[in-house]
């Protein structure tokens, strides 16, 4: 299975493409200055993509952060904001991540890797849009908890 890895990143070549040199299963591809983190998981199958999305705003008041935490729950409720990905927080680089799973099998076929790609940072970048205006995230009401459109990942 990591020959079909490899073979999809081959569509990625022009993106700065850079091979871990500790792991074969794993590759930053750097997407307009955006590095996209991009593995694959042997055991389970899985191609696992991650970019950061945003900084943990420093300073602040207790409200703003429950705020913007409040918010970041709310998008990763159902997958309601993300797409069928993930939102996450890394503690040592104080970075807000997003992240997605999805079976290698589905990713062969025709452009599906790149659409898979693509769509993912279409996601990343609505989610950094929002957190480099963080003040300004407000929850919806109840009533407005479907899913946007536009939003949804397409494969």
């Amino acid at each position: 299975m990591l020959h079909d890895f490899q073979k999809l990143l081959t569509s990625f070549e022009g993106y700065g493409l850079t091979q871990d040199q500790d792991n074969p299963y794993m590759v930053t591809l750097e997407i307009e200055s955006l590095p996209v983190y991009v593995c694959y998981l042997e055991e389970s199958d899985l191609v696992l993509v991650q970019c950061a999305v945003g900084v943990f705003p420093e300073g602040g008041d207790a409200a703003s952060r429950e705020r913007l935490l409040s918010y970041l729950l709310y998008g990763n409720n159902l997958f309601s904001l993300t797409s069928g990905a993930t939102l996450g927080y890394d503690p040592e680089r104080l970075l807000f991540t997003l992240q997605i799973a999805w079976p290698l099998a589905n990713l062969v076929q025709g452009d599906a890797f790149e659409n898979f790609i693509f769509n993912f940072l279409e996601t990343a970048g609505s989610w950094m849009a929002l957190l480099s205006n963080a003040e300004s995230m407000r929850l919806p009401e109840a009533a407005q908890t479907s899913m946007p459109e536009h939003l949804m990942l397409r494969v």
